[in-house]
């Protein structure tokens, strides 16, 4: 199908803002199943061909943007759009002189001589302006044009053009005239609007006032008579009055051709009144920026006005002073020098003052004038909040530095100087004091009473105290201050010693407390493979447990009573732990017999104990089965040589001699036992080497209960408690030991607690506490002890219950059964009945 066959007439047009226009549009398709215009104003829906005419009748646009459209029989549509142009002539245009005072300029002048000036065209208001062309002309010839090259901008705007001219002064006299001319090209009119250069603009004026304002037209006809500008005299012209007070200011006049005068003014004013007095007051001034004016009324009907030139003021509410950052109002902990200096910020505030261009504030240090400030605000009249800031300069050898500032109203000759200052608004720059600690250092045990004193020498504390979990003692008054805590069971006590200034800073101070706990036991445990053998290396192991803090724990080993290692510990809890040192030995036939010990001790350093507190272990005794190098030339029995290699039977025993003989014979040993004949182990513990027999070749160990034989349990249960026969057996014999083993009961609570027995009492029993368990002893157990023994755990969120039955053939051991309770930490707001792990 062909294009779209669409013409707009006129294709452009230039129109002026708030005209009317009009376009048609037109199609001699024959294909065009409708058409129309589209547009913010004039659109005109879907008709049909072969015309449609789009028009506004006051178009108020600067962009105006219509197009035709044609919709074709296939449903495709196509558009044209005319061009617009809207046009505003400019609301005047008028030349000025860019250095008035050039023009004036006295020169001395030659037939060369020229002066240079600038002229400016202003044209306003006008549009588009990339239209507009300027042309300058000089009595009537056309010297330059200038034109825009602004195309994007559619509204008016305000242009200017600048003509740089040399006047020589023989031409005396010259005329400039600049036009403002928008050229459309062919589809619009040409506009001119010209202005010649500038007539005299007449000031008359009286007492440096305009009277008649700027004029460029005045006709003179005749002079009638002399007489000067407004006759009138105010008392007093200028006044500095408080908001608030009472103010009144005379008009008066000596001149006779006054017909009347009065005061104008939103309070005081007075009406029309005769010469030569007339009076404005006002009783309470409650105007900021009043504006009262006398006026007179001449016989000619001429009128003048004058005006009284008043301030309002208000003193401030408050002056105050503070440091910009109170924490960094205190020096750090640094070294100083004598030239060391601080720099402070601190801002002097002024509360609800006016006129602020009347204030000044001025810093004082010690009474010395530092600084003044002032303040360039000549618009605000009202009340304003105002603050200034000094930096300065705090040597340590000052010690204190008393600065104070002060607000100043100062209103000249015509009015009162005010000083204000809030005397208790003066701010100490102090420095950091010194709090001293006695003992700066200490070390204490767990639970027992610690103190210490906080003292301090300044003069510019107004209190001071200790903030701390337990022992705080709020806010005290200087010198001294005690930290006390009858019994300390915190492992981190972070108590800290404040002094406050008497500039309402705080500065601290902590104590170092190392708080120790010495092992509750340290041991040396069996090794479990019974005797050493000469020449093999062996680890020994020493435990060490619940002690703190482990990074001052020493171990030493001994063998006999000489030191053999030393051991420290590299970790960083301060709560109890359990730890281990391990000792490696390389046996020797020397040690057979020999013990070995380990030592854990708290060395604290200076400010701890005298003598370390320490706990030893049990002694390990070493049995070492050695081997003998021997040349065995031959043995004999009772004197009778023997063939070494022979066999020996059950009968062949008796007294042996032996000589020597390049070879080694390793000796050998029956079974035996060097076991305790009590252990204590806990439920639910893995079975580990209670007591190992020693012999060699190593015996073999079979445990018996009650007359059985028993199967190595996984773990301990609380049935396993009772008296045990150990058996030992190897080539070289037999050995027995019995052993009692004590299965020890745990209860979890939260809260913790209370815990009791139930059972039936008797001579032989007794029950005893060792930290949370509850033990009962049975000794010489008879027939009567036998039953059930109930161990209850009760706190406030239920009871739990577990027992042991003691049975007659258990009750001729010695019986500890034990209670115990391990105290868990509380959750907060959770509680939970005791759980037995019985």
């Amino acid at each position: 199908m062909a294009g779209c066959s669409l013409t707009v007439n006129p294709s452009e047009i230039v129109v002026r803002f708030g005209d009317p226009v009009s376009v048609n549009c037109s199609t001699s398709a024959r294909y065009v199943t409708g058409m129309g215009w589209e547009a913010p104003f004039g659109g005109t829906g879907f008709e049909r061909p072969p015309v449609v005419t789009w028009r506004v009748d006051k178009l108020e646009e600067w962009t105006p943007s219509p197009f035709c459209y044609a919709t074709l029989d296939d449903g495709s549509q196509c558009t044209l759009r005319p061009v617009i142009t809207i046009f505003k002539t400019p609301d005047f245009v008028s030349i000025s002189v860019l250095d008035h005072s050039l023009i004036m300029q006295d020169t001395e002048y030659n037939n060369s001589t020229r002066t240079q000036y600038w002229l400016q065209c202003n044209i306003i208001n006008v549009a588009p302006v990339q239209f507009l062309t300027v042309n300058w002309y000089k009595n009537n010839e056309s010297i330059m044009a200038m034109s825009f090259n602004d195309t994007t901008t559619k509204t008016p705007v305000n242009e200017s053009s600048i003509l740089k001219i040399n006047i020589s002064r023989e031409e005396n006299v010259a005329e400039f005239r600049c036009e403002a001319e928008l050229d459309f090209g062919p589809h619009g009119p040409k506009l001119y609007v010209t202005v010649g250069n500038p007539p005299p603009v007449y000031n008359w004026t009286c007492d440096g006032k305009n009277m008649l304002e700027n004029t460029n037209s005045l006709n003179i006809t005749r002079v009638k008579h002399n007489a000067t500008c407004c006759p009138l005299t105010l008392t007093p012209s200028e006044t500095v009055v408080t908001f608030g007070d009472p103010v009144s200011v005379n008009c008066s006049t000596s001149a006779t051709d006054v017909e009347g005068m009065g005061w104008e003014a939103p309070f005081g004013g007075t009406g029309f009144e005769p010469p030569p007095v007339v009076t404005w007051r006002v009783e309470k001034l409650e105007e900021w920026t009043p504006s009262p004016f006398c006026y007179a009324t001449l016989v000619d009907g001429s009128q003048c006005t004058v005006s009284p030139v008043i301030t309002v003021y208000k003193i401030p509410d408050t002056v105050s002073i503070y440091p910009m950052n109170q924490s960094q109002m205190m020096e750090k902990h640094v070294h100083y020098n004598k030239h060391t200096r601080t720099l402070r910020g601190l801002q002097c505030n002024i509360i609800n003052v006016a006129p602020v261009q009347f204030l000044t504030v001025n810093w004082y240090k010690n009474n010395e004038s530092i600084m003044a400030m002032s303040f360039n605000d000549t618009t605000t009249k009202t009340p304003v909040n105002e603050s200034l800031i000094l930096k300065v300069n705090i040597s340590r050898e000052e010690n204190v530095a008393e600065f104070r500032c002060e607000a100043e109203l100062d209103f000249g000759p015509h009015g009162p100087k005010l000083y204000i200052m809030d005397t208790f608004d003066v701010l100490h720059i102090l420095h950091q004091i010194t709090l001293k600690m006695n003992p700066s250092e200490i070390v204490v045990r767990f639970g027992d009473p610690v103190s210490v004193n906080c003292s301090t020498s300044a003069r510019y504390v107004t209190g001071m105290g200790w903030e701390a979990p337990f022992g705080g003692t709020g806010f005290k008054p200087p010198p001294v201050v005690t930290w006390r805590v009858d019994k300390l069971e915190e492992w981190t006590p972070s108590p800290f010693c404040y002094a406050t200034l008497a500039d309402g800073s705080r500065c601290t101070s902590h104590p170092v407390i190392i708080v120790y706990k010495t092992p509750d036991f340290v041991s040396v445990p069996d090794m479990a493979r019974g005797p050493m053998v000469e020449g093999i290396g062996y680890n020994l192991k020493c435990d060490i447990y619940n002690v703190a803090p482990v990074q001052n724990l020493i171990v030493k080993w001994y063998r006999g009573n000489e030191t053999v290692l030393t051991q420290t510990f590299n970790g960083s809890a301060l709560t109890p732990v359990n730890t281990s040192s391990t000792l490696r030995i390389s046996t020797q036939r020397d040690y057979n017999g020999l013990t070995f010990r380990c030592e854990a001790a708290l060395h604290l350093g200076p400010k701890g104990p005298k003598f370390p507190p320490n706990v030893t272990s049990p002694p390990y005794t070493a049995v070492v089965l050695c081997k003998i190098s021997t040349n065995l030339l031959h043995v004999s029995l009772s004197t009778k040589l023997i063939n070494p290699s022979k066999s020996l039977t059950r009968t062949d025993s008796g007294k042996y001699t032996a000589s020597e003989n390049e070879s080694d014979t390793i000796f050998t040993d029956s079974p035996s036992f060097t076991c305790k004949e009590h252990y204590e182990v806990t439920v639910n513990d893995k079975p580990q080497s209670i007591c190992e027999p020693v012999g060699l070749p190593t015996p073999t160990l079979t445990w018996f209960k009650d007359g059985k034989q028993m199967v190595s349990p996984q773990r301990w249960k609380k049935n396993d408690s009772g008296k045990y026969l150990l058996n030992a057996h190897n080539t070289h014999g037999t050995a027995e030991h019995t052993l009692y083993l004590e299965i020890l009961c745990n209860a979890d609570s939260n809260p913790p607690s209370n815990i009791r027995w139930i059972y039936t009492a008797a001579e032989n029993s007794n029950v005893t506490t060792e930290g949370h368990q509850k033990i009962i002893s049975i000794t010489k157990a008879t027939s009567t002890n036998g039953g059930y023994y109930i161990c209850v755990a009760e706190n406030k969120a239920g009871r739990n219950t577990r027992f042991v039955r003691l049975k007659e053939m258990q009750v001729a051991a010695l019986l500890d059964v034990i209670c115990a309770v391990q105290i868990l930490y509380a959750i907060s707001e959770v509680k939970q009945s005791s759980i037995f792990s019985c």
